[in-house]
Formats: structure tokens, C-alpha cells, sequence
């Protein structure tokens, strides 16, 4: 089975483009993504409706429970806030219902794949490191395990101590269980401006981490042209 791996696409239309275009020669049996879908970003309900076109496995990041659960927007700082306040204004009606009807976990039972936004045991909120990813992997029943959440790239074996941070690699797994940090697709924080994406085989039993540029110009524009803060424009050109 081969999937494409999406993450923290916050609204950026221009970022998930260029990934699709990049990639519309591959043939993939599942689009995952990886929860926050909306926010920062000026286009939420462009970025839903590609994903529906794309027939995509979204599940739940804490963008999306944090827009259905209002009373809790003190978890995030004041950009945050106004971004979220902006895309609840903004978003449709129809896209709002999709939002509430998302999973809080990718789960492929066949292949022993678990997808959450968070960590394996918060999959909302919580950031994964080594040690919860080391917890997982050694108590938890599944090979593979995707996060996203952090927007940092990465891996880490079982028995591995730390994380390997990458942008652009390709690595085999073979039989030892693996779990993997997506890119962020729509605001990076690695200092790499470009968008992020993963292509996971497990027929071949590899996992590319791939980073391509895109039109940040655009994208900025957009955001700034919306009202939105002023750091969520600059921040793309910065990667941080």
C-alpha cells in the first residue's frame, strides 16, 4: 500500500497544490491527513474542499477541536486566537459539519498503521518526544506510527534514544517498528521554508520525506490581503 501523508496544512492552498502537483504521477491507495487542516492560513474552505475532491483521511488536530470548543481558546496564544476567530467567521456551514464529523485517529488495522495529530496517547494536544515515542513503540500494538502536530520532520526507531530530525531522506524500516513525525505542509518550523509532505510504502517497506517549493508570495498575500497577523504571513518566508 502506498499513501500520501499530509500534516498541519493550516489553509494554505497554495502549499497542499504544489504537493498534489508534485506528486499527480503516483498512484496512491490513501491520502492521510493529519489533522489542522484550517487556521493561519486565508483559505480553509478551499484547502476542505480539495481534500474531499481527493477523497483524504482527515482526522482531528487541535485547530479543528479548539474551533468546535470555543470555550477553550485560551490554549492558544493571541495569534492564534485571531486566527481562529477569523476561520469561524469564515468557514462555511458545510465545511464546519465536515469539521465535526472528523475521527480523532487514522487507524489501518492491515498494516498495523496508527495516525494521530498529538502523540499515540493524547492525540490532540499533547507533542510527541523521544520519550512518549519510545513509550509507544514499546507498548503499543502497531508497526508504524504517524504524528504530526510538532512541524518538525523526523523519525525514531524502537530502542532509538533520540529522534532523527531530516528534511529530505529517504529510509527503509524493514521489520522494527518506526514512528514518524510528519512535515508540516502549510507552516513549517524546521527553518525551511518549503512545504513538507511523506510518501510511506509498505509493500517496499520505505519512507520518503520529501520538501518542494511553492509560491510563498501568494500565499502571504492572501493571509495579509484577509486580516489576519501579520507574523502568520511572515513566519512562511522564515520557516519558524
Amino acid at each position: 500500500m502506498k499513501l500520501l501523508l499530509l500534516s498541519d496544512i493550516h489553509a494554505n492552498l497554495e502549499a497542499m497544490e504544489a504537493v498534489f502537483s508534485k506528486t499527480k504521477n503516483y498512484s496512491f491507495d490513501k491520502i492521510v491527513s493529519l489533522g489542522d487542516q484550517i487556521d493561519y492560513g486565508a483559505n480553509p474552505n478551499e484547502v476542505i474542499a480539495l481534500l474531499k475532491e481527493k477523497k483524504a483521511h482527515c482526522i482531528l488536530g487541535n485547530h479543528e477541536y479548539i474551533l468546535m470548543y470555543p470555550e477553550q481558546l485560551n490554549w492558544f496564544n493571541s495569534s492564534a486566537q485571531k486566527c481562529s476567530l477569523w476561520t469561524k467567521e469564515n468557514l462555511s456551514k458545510e465545511n464546519m459539519q465536515w469539521i465535526e464529523k472528523l475521527p480523532g485517529k487514522f487507524i489501518d488495522k492491515e498494516n498495523k498503521i496508527l495516525g494521530v495529530h498529538g502523540t499515540p496517547f493524547n492525540p490532540i494536544f499533547e507533542y510527541i518526544d523521544a520519550g512518549i515515542a519510545r513509550l509507544a513503540l514499546k507498548e503499543m500494538n502497531y508497526r508504524i506510527f504517524l504524528t504530526g502536530h510538532s512541524h518538525l520532520p523526523g523519525y525514531i526507531f524502537e530502542e532509538e534514544k533520540q529522534f532523527t530530525c531530516i528534511k529530505k531522506k529517504e529510509i527503509t524500516y524493514d521489520e522494527k517498528k518506526i514512528l514518524i513525525t510528519v512535515p508540516s505542509c502549510g507552516q513549517p518550523r524546521d527553518e525551511d521554508p518549503r512545504t513538507g509532505y511523506c510518501v510511506l510504502d509498505t509493500d517496499e517497506k520505505f519512507i520518503k520525506f520529501e520538501r518542494i517549493s511553492y509560491d510563498i508570495e501568494k500565499a502571504a498575500k492572501k493571509i495579509r490581503e484577509a486580516g489576519l497577523p501579520e507574523i502568520e504571513a511572515e513566519r512562511l518566508f522564515s520557516g519558524f
